[in-house]
């Protein structure tokens, strides 16, 4: 190597370029943490360690003992999935509904204030099988069906989800699929307004049914049913 037209001993090269790289002038820097995700060491301590929101909760204390006890919704002595309470001890959608020959059994579950049972749905997909007798409308219906072991007053509310006209009935199951067998009916809500029903039913299966309060209307909803 020459420099100012002189040779440059071999050695000093060297020392002058190893000085030089630890200055940075050859982009030789050494690793620093730059604060994004990418630049922390790999076992680093500040490592990202993949149990963010994506992971399932965990179920509360003493979730499925059957006592429905601080941040549970409900509890049904179990920690099973689709059977009305989740395995965190939250109530589970049971929809959608069904048609009125085969109706969407619901299973009301512990809570605190004592059963209850929940399901969504839409009735643009359901089908003309149900005529409730409180409307006129003749329009597509989505149908449930829930057992009681004795006399009780079900708390029934239906929401529609947009602006639309719901009604709902409760039927004697045991009585088939008929207007003469309505036990309760209910529409007094208008478009987007819930209807509501505390709805004395004798002990067995009884069917639920959403329907329409107006000609040609149909939409999504949510069924909530309480019970002592």
């Amino acid at each position: 190597m020459t420099y100012d037209g002189r040779l440059v001993p071999l050695r000093r090269t060297w020392l002058v370029l190893t000085a030089l790289a630890g200055c940075g002038r050859y982009g030789f820097q050494p690793p620093h943490d730059t604060g994004l995700a990418g630049d922390v060491p790999a076992g680093s301590s500040d490592a990202p360690r993949g149990d963010g929101p994506g992971i399932d909760a965990a179920p509360p204390p003493g979730c499925g003992d059957g006592v429905v006890g601080a941040g549970e919704q409900c509890d049904d002595g179990n920690l099973n999935a689709g059977d009305g309470c989740s395995p965190v001890c939250a109530l589970e959608d049971q929809g959608p509904g069904a048609t009125c020959a085969a109706p969407r059994a619901l299973t009301l579950v512990p809570t605190a204030s004592g059963h209850a049972a929940t399901a969504t749905g839409d009735t643009t997909t359901g089908s003309n099988s149900a005529q409730v007798s409180c409307t006129s409308a003749n329009t597509l219906d989505q149908v449930f069906s829930v057992t009681v072991a004795a006399p009780v007053t079900l708390n029934i509310v239906l929401t529609p989800s947009t602006a639309w006209n719901t009604a709902l009935a409760v039927r004697d199951a045991a009585l088939a699929c008929s207007q003469s067998t309505t036990i309760c009916c209910v529409d007094a809500g208008g478009a987007g307004v819930a209807e509501t029903s505390a709805c004395a039913v004798p002990a067995g299966t009884v069917m639920i049914v959403v329907d329409s309060g107006g000609m040609n209307q149909a939409g999504p909803y949510t069924l909530t049913i309480g019970a002592p």
